[in-house]
């Protein structure tokens, strides 16, 4: 079967790094793929699927008329059994592309991009979040043959968002590859943490994600706050590409003299390699689709403390038990959470310990492969009628 691929890019993001990984395992299941992007980022996983043999084909020098009629010709030449489209300006250029050439357009929802809460962003222009609102939902309505979501929560948003009909929507959930995340050796685990400057007295907390509001990695900086003004023995590594509050966060780290402390590390090629050396994963996070910086610290049997939104609480079937959710946006909760966490040595390996067999039980990536190529397998048989 062929399957074409548009991503805005491949760079260091949750959706870029389930397309790279889910790749390699499709091919291995007799599909062929093509990957279209729209960018060339400096960094992320163009280059790890290109070495893995996977044709990675750049629209960047081109208008987005230009992308849209060298997309269209590519399609009706190549003959795709589907185009699977994925983030806002992939899903609407590829609809575009694809309309009148009889490929049908399987869209990912990734986010829960039209939540109320993402106007909390001070950035975010209402006039233009409605008029992005409007393009998605038009053209996803009237071109899309079915949508496939991350999560029950990235699906329940769409249909209270863009309208969209319960039965347009089959809900696969991300995975991640359990051969990226071979548990640490101690001789590895304490190498790592000299790597990371962490002393033998000190208790690491890590989080990854890209610096942007709906991440909130300010309201962990204030919570790391009142916990090292408490004496607490911790240090803390922001791991992610740089975006619109770093500055914001550089600025705070400063202000409060918390260099030796809180390191802001942008991007991290090897996540693996950091989370070995943690002892706890924090993910304050406002809004998310399906957050796969949580589920590859699971895999990493990291006891995990995050802010209580749907896409967390859907990967713990006992939220209460499997994990410490904290309200969002709530520097004062995450604080007691992670020095309750830290001074709880038996509750941390016991928390990891469960998270990393929910990994292999629920989010290894060979699930969520089988369950995307009976999803494909339904979208070119049936088309609009998936």
């Amino acid at each position: 079967m062929r399957v074409a691929f548009l991503i805005d890019s491949l760079g260091a993001g949750g959706s870029e790094r389930s397309l790279a990984e889910m790749l390699p395992h499709l091919v291995a299941a007799g599909v062929e793929p093509r990957v279209f992007v729209l960018r060339e980022p400096a960094e992320g996983f163009a280059a790890l699927v290109g070495e893995r043999g996977i044709e990675v084909e750049a629209l960047a020098e081109l208008s987005w008329l230009g992308r849209r009629a060298r997309l269209r010709r590519l399609l009706r030449d190549w003959r795709p059994a589907l185009l699977h489209t994925t983030l806002f300006y992939s899903d609407v250029l590829g609809r575009l592309a694809a309309w009148g050439t009889g490929v049908p357009v399987l869209s990912s929802l990734v986010s829960v991009r039209y939540a109320p809460e993402r106007l909390t962003d001070p950035r975010i222009a209402p006039w233009r979040y409605k008029a992005i609102q409007l393009v998605d939902g038009l053209t996803g309505r009237v071109l899309t043959a079915h949508y496939h979501a991350v999560s029950q929560a990235a699906k329940d948003s769409a249909m209270a968002h863009l309208g969209l009909a319960p039965d347009s929507i089959t809900v696969v959930r991300r995975g991640r590859d359990l051969g990226r995340f071979t548990l640490p050796s101690e001789r590895e685990r304490m190498a790592a943490r000299r790597h990371w400057e962490v002393a033998d007295d000190e208790l690491l907390v890590v989080t990854v994600g890209r610096q942007t509001f709906h991440k909130a990695q300010l309201i962990l900086l204030q919570a790391m706050l009142e916990l090292i003004r408490a004496e607490r023995p911790l240090r803390l590594v922001v791991a992610g590409s740089e975006g619109p509050c770093t500055g914001e966060l550089k600025s705070f780290v400063a202000a409060h003299g918390l260099e030796a402390r809180i390191r802001l590390a942008g991007h991290v090629d090897d996540v693996p390699g950091l989370l070995a050396a943690a002892d706890i994963f924090a993910f304050p996070s406002r809004l998310e689709g399906f957050p796969g910086a949580v589920l590859e610290a699971l895999a990493m049997a990291l006891p995990v403390v995050a802010a209580d939104i749907p896409a967390v609480r859907e990967i713990f079937p006992d939220p209460a038990a499997d994990a410490l959710l904290v309200p969002p946006d709530s520097p004062e909760e995450l604080a007691r959470a992670l020095g309750e966490l830290a001074g709880d040595r038996a509750r941390r390996t016991a928390l990891g310990r469960r998270g990393r067999e929910l990994f292999v039980d629920r989010f290894d990536i060979r699930q969520s492969v089988a369950a995307m190529l009976d999803l494909y397998r339904r979208v070119a048989a049936n088309g609009a009628g998936a």
